[in-house]
């Protein structure tokens, strides 16, 4: 469940579809040295840091307040968060198993291709080969399996149409994210993903001490695995990804901002928005669920680990106008 104000209806049932614990207990019996990725939300953040103060990933400034979910949405992405992240008092039978892929209904995924075994023995992460990527807003095309688009494709439909003033918030940041540098990320992921001896030392994006390169391969290497590295478009030196990622664009920016910039893509066929849009404040309103205002994210740290080819961080003034034109 996406949608922040459907959780607020139905909190019993957010947690079920969110925080799915059956799955991981399915997923350990199974397979479980298998990569598992989860896709969280921003709204994991309670958002009372005042712009352009961003939010680093989990743990990383010490303050503890900054991971209380102000709703029900958010809450229940950080209870799954948790629930990967911390090992209960069990363990699981081991079952041999060929590479497989998992997607499940709270957006996880999980991929398997014989690694290097886990002690599960040793208290640990629940699952210590987990990706949790937070993810901000995206922006893209319409589905091709659905009539109506996104936000964008109603914001741009209504600064066309509309007769009067359109009502956007500007007090709502966010690290708006454009759907072609996921799939970028998802690919590379999914492509270079293979058997390979363990690494020595520390991985890249965080703490377990062994497991294969997950994208790239060794210092060294690029000789005889070129061809793997060119399918990636990942550095050399990247490691397996793993731990808690922010995954948002480059700027903070509210509402208001993707309207101007969506205008200016129109520019042309529009002339100026000089009073087209009216900026309108979110707290001043009650919409029947709470909304964390300032939910910026700094996400050079999923940039640096996974690679600019991988995650390049387009900026929405790039987006946009990309988008509008697939119309």
């Amino acid at each position: 469940m996406s949608s922040p104000a459907a959780c607020a209806r139905n909190p019993e049932k957010a947690m079920r579809v969110n925080c799915p614990l059956a799955l991981l207990d399915a997923l350990a019996l199974h397979s479980p040295e298998a990569l598992l990725v989860f896709f969280s939300t921003d709204q994991v953040f309670s958002g009372t840091v005042s712009p352009p103060a961003l939010y680093s990933e989990a743990g990383e400034s010490g303050r503890r307040e900054e991971e209380e979910p102000v709703n029900v949405y958010g809450r229940s992405k950080r209870a799954f968060e948790r629930a990967i992240q911390v090992r209960p008092d069990r363990t699981f039978t081991r079952h041999s198993s060929s590479p497989r892929v998992y997607v499940a209904a709270a957006l996880s995924l999980s991929i398997s291709s014989s690694p290097p075994p886990v002690d599960l023995a040793v208290p640990q992460d629940r699952w210590p080969r987990h990706l949790i990527l937070r993810s901000s807003n995206i922006i893209g095309p319409p589905s091709p399996f659905l009539r109506q688009g996104k936000f964008l494709q109603w914001l741009d439909e209504l600064l066309e149409t509309s007769v009067g003033p359109l009502e956007l918030f500007d007090d709502e940041c966010r690290s708006f994210l454009y759907l072609q540098d996921v799939l970028s990320l998802l690919c590379a992921l999914l492509d270079s993903y293979r058997p390979s001896r363990p690494l020595e030392g520390p991985t890249a994006g965080g703490n377990v001490g062994r497991g294969e390169p997950i994208l790239g391969a060794r210092e060294g290497e690029d000789a005889k695995d070129a061809s793997s590295l060119q399918r990636a478009s990942l550095p050399a030196s990247a490691r397996l990804l793993v731990g808690t990622y922010n995954m948002g664009g480059p700027d903070a920016l509210t509402r208001v901002d993707l309207g101007r910039l969506v205008w200016r893509a129109r520019g042309g066929e529009r002339g100026d928005c000089s009073g087209r849009i009216v900026p309108v404040r979110r707290a001043s309103l009650n919409l029947n669920f709470e909304a964390p205002l300032n939910i910026g994210m700094d996400s050079g740290k999923l940039r640096q680990d996974a690679g600019r080819l991988a995650f390049p961080g387009t900026s929405m003034e790039i987006a946009i106008p990309e988008i509008l034109s697939q119309k």
